[in-house]
């Protein structure tokens, strides 16, 4: 669920060379990924939570900055670089899966009305602690342990990102890159959406979470018009992260098997969970529609033209 905002690098000098900046904020960002991995120790347990968040925000925002200087370095480089950072998100997501599910049980319990339902809640709650503990109950020494792999591979990544040629990005190639990721972000949201299974919801929010953090260096380039167009793109993947988050309990939920009084606590949540998925997938596609509104071609030549008169300023 979304919570309150993580630390991120600056956004570019629309007066400086743009290969050279967007190096920059990719150092920034693998840095901040590093501080995140060792800024806790196990027994902080709260602080923990929100290190792995801090991290994985980063490493989105690295792979949004790879994917913005596509055909600009070296094929293999950018390659190699890209999944590097593909798999370190990809190991600490468990540890955020971990705080989501009893994030959104605690959210239900809080909301819903009625003391019946609540109580059902609750017994739900137990019953996978003791059905699968590794859902809710976190061994934080072996999570320590990721971490400070985790921040060790960052490292290891910055000092190969360190030796590629960034020189060759120009303002075309962004240009180019921001129409491209700004297309296949806008295409998701025309036709059916609200019926659409998990993984293509799921792929939806990536898109646009590229787009989001790939436009999220360049704001400066127009602060007053970008920095609330990239406000509205997170709120579109808040809610596509939102519905998928809940699309995992009810994943987790379904492999219960409690008895009769068990089925009935699973039954009260299952109902929740259907209300806000069809809910929050409505919103998305509402928001999502307006928010990307505009053809590609048309952003592309808007930014290049607030683009040339920011460096010309």
């Amino acid at each position: 669920m979304s919570v309150r905002k993580v630390p991120g690098a600056r956004a570019i000098d629309p007066d400086l060379p743009i290969g050279l900046e967007l190096q920059r904020v990719l150092r920034d960002e693998l840095r901040l990924v590093i501080d995140a991995c060792s800024s806790h120790s196990s027994w902080q347990l709260r602080q923990r939570g929100v290190a792995v968040r801090r991290a994985r925000k980063s490493l989105k925002r690295a792979k949004a900055v790879l994917e913005l200087v596509r055909g600009g370095v070296a094929p293999g480089e950018q390659t190699d670089l890209l999944s590097a950072v593909k798999e370190l998100a990809r190991r600490l997501g468990p540890l955020r899966d971990r705080d989501v599910v009893k994030e959104l049980l605690d959210g239900i319990e809080q909301e819903v009305a009625g003391r019946r339902r609540r109580e059902a809640i609750r017994l739900a709650k137990v019953m996978l602690v003791a059905d699968r503990p590794e859902v809710l109950v976190r061994d934080h020494r072996a999570e320590e342990q990721i971490m400070t792999a985790a921040g060790r591979d960052a490292a290891e990544v910055l000092d190969r990102m360190e030796g590629v040629d960034f020189t060759v990005v120009d303002r075309a190639l962004v240009l180019d890159r921001f129409e491209e990721l700004h297309r296949r972000a806008r295409k998701r949201f025309h036709g059916d959406f609200e019926s659409r299974d998990v993984e293509w919801l799921h792929a939806t929010r990536k898109r646009v979470i590229l787009l989001q953090h790939g436009t999220r260096p360049l704001i400066s380039i127009k602060p007053r018009i970008l920095g609330p167009w990239v406000a509205d793109l997170k709120r579109v993947a808040d809610l596509l992260g939102d519905d998928h988050d809940f699309a995992v309990l009810e994943t987790v939920l379904a492999a219960q098997d409690g008895g009769s009084d068990g089925l009935d606590a699973l039954g009260v949540i299952a109902k929740q969970i259907v209300d806000r998925r069809s809910s929050l997938r409505r919103k998305a596609k509402r928001r999502g529609r307006k928010v990307l509104d505009r053809p590609s071609s048309a952003m592309r030549k808007r930014l290049g033209d607030w683009w040339a008169r920011a460096g010309s300023a």
